[in-house]
């Protein structure tokens, strides 16, 4: 971050975000983070900085940055040579940029645009797919790649935490040691599921054992277009929708800055 998303700027980046801090994600008052609303993609050396998607009402989109685009500067500096992590980090460094933008037919702009509050950028989770009191979309998951799949329908009478992240992620990996913390605490009452939003380069599976994760998981090699992901409408992570014990969806969000331990108490009410 796509949503995933990671749209770091903050959301999801779809390419990599090495050694992203904490500290280095873009703040609003009440430590929630700001954004413009775009996912960017791995950097090729000597193009810039691709996005992948941008965010329906989102600063970036109200400034025309497109699907495709490549940023080339920021604030009159090259980003050519410049990694996607590299890229988030100076956005933090303030509120409003200038981004010189060249789109897929070459044509180069230069445009403002401003940083927002996560709160107001409402579609940034799931596009309005989803809502809370609605049927969690079925999607099936397996705790290895030769285990028998599950369904999350098969799951119901148990609440299902359902996690989608990303290996190329930095935030997400800095999240793990706390959702496996969780997990322990909950694991005989609450049911938890990764989807991860990598292609197919990536043996998913070993990737999470590393992690500790010792719980189902679904991936299909597609990244940001994984197919889970665009039933929910998800374009940002670390991301979660926690279904309660009906199926229905009792809660939304982002994992960064969440205390998931209340809400998972709520939902074994």
């Amino acid at each position: 971050m796509l949503l995933a998303v990671t749209i770091f700027t903050w959301s999801a980046t779809a390419g990599r975000s090495d050694n992203i801090q904490n500290s280095e994600v873009p703040q609003a008052p009440g430590g929630k983070r700001k954004l413009i609303g775009i996912v960017v993609e791995e950097t090729k050396v000597g193009v810039g900085i691709p996005v992948g998607i941008v965010v329906p009402h989102s600063p970036a989109e109200k400034a025309g940055i497109k699907a495709g685009d490549i940023i080339t500067k920021l604030d009159g500096e090259s980003m050519v040579a410049t990694s996607s992590s590299d890229f988030i980090r100076r956005l933090a460094q303030k509120d409003v940029h200038t981004l010189e933008v060249e789109s897929k037919d070459g044509a180069i702009r230069t445009t403002q645009i401003g940083m927002v509050n996560e709160l107001d950028l409402k579609p940034l989770l799931n596009l309005g797919k989803i809502d809370v009191g609605q049927t969690a979309p079925d999607f099936e998951a397996a705790p290895s790649a030769d285990a028998p799949r599950i369904k999350l329908s098969d799951l119901r009478g148990r609440p299902v935490l359902i996690l989608f992240t990303a290996s190329w992620c930095g935030p997400c990996r800095l999240e793990a040691p706390k959702i496996k913390t969780l997990h322990e605490q909950y694991k005989d009452r609450v049911r938890f599921i990764s989807v991860y939003l990598d292609d197919a380069k990536l043996d998913v599976f070993a990737y999470a054992r590393g992690l500790g994760v010792d719980w189902p998981i679904s991936t299909d090699g597609k990244g940001l277009k994984n197919t889970v992901a665009k039933s929910y409408g998800v374009i940002a992570v670390p991301s979660y929708v926690l279904v309660g014990r009906n199926g229905n969806i009792l809660n939304l969000g982002t994992v960064i800055d969440s205390d998931l331990a209340p809400l998972l108490d709520h939902a074994l009410r």
